[in-house]
């Protein structure tokens, strides 16, 4: 059984899930089902799997078992595979299986102060408190997603040698991609909560419509990367003390931008004499209305703070009208970091 990779197979070479045959899809469920199902369903193949497949509809336990694994375990890896659609995926915090909120906690630099012995004796059992600052992160979404896989369908896609391939596909386009897609806009949507609450520093550059005013931006954004490698709390909403090495940052882009941004520019803006920027560069689509001067982000990866708090699947059948409804669950806190360093760029 093969699953679907970015649109393309999977990495063993197996034809995508769309493009199985039933059987080799009725054989996969029936290897992950309970030993009842597998005593009750024999092992498909080509000839017998129209057959096979029809039997299994008159019979309400083993179809609404087939139902479950075939849309659970099946579909949920195929999602896994296509998570990479969101391009701000990677830099999630990750999970979060136990309570609602996370409390991110920042010690800053130590007090200096001057040896005097005389002092000493007055203070040696002063107490002196850490500078702590905390920051509290709630969950704040809880979107679910429906849809209905009537008996019908089932009849229907078991006469296709192909049928059962491309109603899983169909079912992960409907519900998957549309929580993929909704993660990426609500990812995107903190940076401009971020901007337009004032958070970000702010660098100003000139806005790149030919090569030397490329450069010139691609320089200014340079410059913003070596500054915050050194410890400072000019790039911080919180003012603390931290830096963040070149490879610890990912520069966001907009198309406009971008396309004058090739590895020849990049690699003279960086003082290299070959593209070797060890930032991440992630191209997105726009920053949105509300940051229509804004040219490009700048981010610790530790600015986003974003956490599944619970990402399930659940199925249930309707005596009534002979279907399965299908639900996805996902919940999250979707937030940033005060504390990491962010910086926006803007026109003049």
């Amino acid at each position: 059984m093969a699953t679907n990779n970015n649109g393309n197979g999977n990495g063993n070479g197996k034809q995508p899930i769309n493009k199985a045959s039933n059987h080799e899809i009725m054989n996969h469920v029936r290897a992950n089902a309970s030993q009842e199902y597998q005593n009750n369903v024999p092992v498909a193949t080509a000839e017998n799997a129209t057959a096979t497949g029809l039997a299994l509809t008159t019979y309400t336990p083993s179809m609404n078992e087939f139902v479950n694994v075939l849309v659970n375990k099946i579909a949920m890896t195929i999602v896994s595979s296509k998570l990479a659609r969101n391009k701000l995926a990677p830099f999630k915090a990750g999970t979060l299986p136990y309570g609602k909120d996370i409390e991110e906690v920042f010690v800053d630099l130590a007090a200096k102060a001057t040896f005097d012995p005389v002092v000493a004796e007055t203070e040696v059992f002063k107490r002196v408190l850490p500078n702590v600052k905390a920051i509290f992160h709630r969950e704040n979404r809880r979107d679910f997603y429906k849809v209905t896989v009537s008996q019908d369908m089932l009849k229907k896609a078991f006469l296709n040698n192909t049928g059962l391939g491309e109603m899983v596909s169909s079912i992960v386009q409907s519900l998957y991609s549309a929580d993929i897609n909704d993660e990426y806009k609500l990812m995107k949507e903190l940076m401009t909560e971020y901007g337009v609450a004032g958070n970000f520093t702010t660098v100003t550059s000139v806005k790149p419509v030919d090569t030397a005013s490329a450069k010139k931006l691609a320089q200014d954004i340079k410059k913003t990367v070596t500054q915050m490698s050194f410890m400072s709390t000019a790039f911080n909403k919180q003012g603390v003390n931290t830096y963040s090495d070149p490879e610890d940052l990912v520069l966001f882009l907009i198309p406009e931008v971008s396309i004058l941004f090739d590895t020849e520019l990049l690699a003279f803006a960086f003082n290299s004499d070959k593209f070797d920027f060890k930032t991440q560069i992630v191209l997105l689509d726009n920053f949105g209305t509300n940051l229509p001067k804004t040219q490009a982000i700048l981010v610790d990866k530790k600015w986003f703070q974003v956490y599944d708090t619970n990402f399930e699947a659940q199925s249930i059948f309707n005596p009534q009208n002979l279907s399965w409804n299908y639900f996805v669950h996902h919940w999250q806190t979707l937030s940033t970091s005060q504390f990491a360093n962010a910086v926006k760029f803007d026109t003049v």
